[in-house]
Formats: structure tokens, sequence, C-alpha cells
């Protein structure tokens, strides 16, 4: 996320040179989290609403294997507690090895962070990938996703209101609006905190009405029930710390 906002930094210095550049970057990041293997195949004898859902996510989140025989790790530190590799035998603290390669989600994450910084200072270029942000918020076939999704909700409002309250309103809401509320109960708690802050800032943003009208039955009804969602300001909490509904 700092590493997009210094691209956003030396966009406003150096112009269309450096927008092109930044462009052609997530040209090649965003689409490959497409190519993240799946890890529900293991577990496809389950039934669930997406190919990894909560069924299959709490069965690998409790699946022994997954637990069993890993490396240790030092509190504070990424570094494994005994190196194998420099034939030494410590707690870890001072043996800073530590490197993976980068899962093909990641070059989607960040590349969703830089899609955020872009709209602030280079809004015509960030729309081209507005779709396929939407389009990842529906992706829910690998074990991060959700922390993927994570991302999409926490700087969607600042998305938003770069590009423009009535342009986003008017040709992006409803590409976000399924996926967004689905995520209200895809099982993974801080996905489901950050799709109700959205919803919440989206909602004030728009202003509720319109909002309101842009819904179907269904997610008019979460918007009245769901505890993720924020009450409007200066709107009473009702029983349970559901906000009461007029």
């Amino acid at each position: 996320e700092n590493s997009a906002s210094a691209l956003a930094s030396a966009i406003r210095a150096y112009g269309e040179e450096a927008t092109a550049k930044v462009v052609a970057v997530l040209r090649e990041l965003l689409p490959q989290a497409y190519q993240q293997p799946s890890e529900s195949q293991k577990y496809s004898d389950l039934e669930s609403t997406t190919t990894f859902g909560v069924a299959a996510r709490r069965n690998r989140d409790n699946d022994p294997a997954v637990h069993t025989n890993q490396d240790m790790f030092s509190c504070g530190s990424l570094s494994a507690r005994f190196s194998t590799e420099r034939l030494v035998r410590s707690d870890g603290c001072n043996d800073y090895g530590f490197a993976r390669a980068k899962e093909p989600w990641e070059g989607s994450d960040g590349a969703i962070h830089m899609v955020k910084e872009l709209a602030a200072v280079a809004p015509a270029a960030a729309a081209e990938f507005i779709p396929q942000v939407a389009d990842l918020a529906r992706l829910a076939s690998f074990q991060h996703a959700y922390n993927m999704h994570e991302s999409i909700w926490r700087g969607l409002p600042t998305l938003a209101s770069s590009l423009g309250v009535k342009t986003f309103k008017s040709q992006y809401l409803e590409l976000f609006l399924p996926p967004l509320f689905a995520d209200l109960r895809c099982g993974h708690q801080l996905a489901e905190a950050e799709a109700g802050k959205c919803i919440s800032a989206l909602r004030d943003a728009i202003g509720p009405r319109i909002f309101a009208g842009r819904l179907d039955a269904q997610q008019r009804a979460a918007m009245e029930s769901d505890p993720n969602i924020l009450p409007q300001k200066g709107q009473p909490l009702g029983v349970d710390g559901v906000h009461a509904v007029a």
C-alpha cells in the first residue's frame, strides 16, 4: 500500500510518462489472482455457495496436515526457529534469511492498491481497471481470496471519491453491489467487517435514499439488520447493536 502511494507521488511529479509505466504494470499484475492455485479440490466433497466457501475453509483450517510438522517461527521474526539451510540451531531471533516466492493473488492485491492511488491522480487512466477490480471481488476459489476482498472494500470508498461520486454511481456501483453484499456473510470476519464499513461509507457518500434505490429486496433487508453495517450519523442503535429502522 505504501509502495502504491509512492507511485502516485511519482505520477504527480513526472506526469504522463510515469502514468504510462504504472498502467503497464497494472495490466500485468491485476489479473494474476486468476492464476492462483486453488486449495478447494481436497475439500470438494463439501457443499458450499462458493468454490472455496465457508465449509471448505473451515475444514482446511482444522486439517491437521496444515498445522503439523511445519516450520516454527520466533515471536517478532519471520525466520524459522531452526535454520537447516544455515546449519544454525537457534531460536530464530537473529536469523533473517526468510524469503518466499510471491503468490499470484498478492500481485493482484498490490495492484488493487495501485488502482486506488492512480485514481487519485489520474482518474481517466484508472477507469479501465475498475470493472476488473469488481470481478476480483467475486473471486472466491482460493484460501486467501477474502484477504484480497478486504483490500478492495477498504479502498473502494476512496476510489469512488477520486473518480467522482456521480461517475462512480452511474458507471460502477452496480458492478460492486452483488459481491459487496455477499461478503457480509462470507464467513471471513475481517472481510465481513470491511464490507459493512464500505457499504456504510458508500451509502453516506451517495445518499441513503439514492443508494437504497439501487438495492434489491435482500440487500435492503441487510441494510436494516446486518450488524456490520454502521448506522447513519445521528441514527440510534436498536436491539443487539443493530441500527434502528424508522
